[in-house]
């Protein structure tokens, strides 16, 4: 968040007592000082900092009070008023903050859209199956399971939002996801399984899986997108599952991760 001590730059803003002719309204001196925060925060930064073209500080505080129709005296005088009452002040800082904390949400609800469009737009989403399910209309007890030729050696995402409701009856809700190719056994070779539990909780939560591929023997990725233990014979399952992703990375010729080397499947 865009944090500064509390006072610290509005009463630093203060100077030589002035005598202005009527005190800023509460709701103004609010605007004033979060704008003010916003410039200070953007000075903040380094290469605004090292610019030789910079003004003043002091100019840019002043013009942003002049651009409410205000003078900087009466700026200075009214925060003295204010400052007389404690809880005059901090009625103004409190509410400072909550306009500082929704525009900070909006930043970031802002940039996440601007990065999910980046994906989209260089890599192709490579699941192929439903966008979305609704448990248990979509099946009460089955897993949505997916077989996903891969597009190469490199890093796999897979994301989804998911919400376990509070009468969900599945035992260990989860996502898993390992590479496969057909060796001519049983099974076929699996490698680098990877599982991420799901939680009940009350929000809709992001869940990803990054897995790296080396073996160019793999031929898919597999897995499910909700996976469950069948211990139990009679149960319901009740969850939302959306906004389901598959991004692929191509990874850098000749620069292979060691850490991320494929291990034998272990199933918990």
């Amino acid at each position: 968040m865009l944090k500064l001590p509390k006072y610290t730059l509005i009463i630093a803003f203060l100077f030589v007592a002035c005598s202005p002719k009527s005190i800023i309204p509460e709701k103004d001196m609010v605007s004033i000082i979060v704008r003010i925060q916003l410039i200070d925060a953007t000075i903040q930064n380094r290469s605004f900092q090292n610019n030789p073209y910079n003004k003043d500080t002091i100019d840019f505080f002043t013009k942003t009070i002049q651009s409410f129709g205000y003078t900087k005296a009466q700026f200075d005088s009214s925060l003295r008023i204010y400052s007389k009452n404690p809880k005059d002040l901090d009625a103004i800082y409190d509410k400072v903050i909550i306009e500082l904390s929704e525009i900070e949400t909006n930043l970031i609800a802002e940039n996440k859209i601007y990065d999910d469009s980046i994906v989209d737009a260089n890599f192709k989403n490579l699941w192929d199956l439903k966008p979305s399910y609704e448990l248990p209309k979509d099946g009460p007890k089955e897993t949505i399971d997916f077989s996903i030729p891969v597009q190469g050696q490199g890093n796999y995402t897979i994301s989804a939002d998911v919400l376990i409701h509070d009468d969900d009856e599945s035992v260990k809700p989860s996502m898993v996801a390992y590479f496969f190719f057909d060796d001519k056994s049983k099974e076929g070779s699996r490698s680098g399984f990877t599982k991420k539990p799901y939680k009940k909780i009350k929000n809709v939560q992001t869940y990803t899986i990054e897995m790296t591929l080396q073996n160019s023997l793999v031929t898919h990725l597999k897995g499910s997108i909700f996976r469950h233990d069948s211990t139990a014979l009679k149960f319901t399952k009740h969850a939302s599952i959306s906004k389901i992703k598959v991004y692929y990375k191509p990874s850098k010729s000749g620069k292979l991760n060691k850490l991320n080397k494929l291990r034998p499947i272990k199933e918990e």
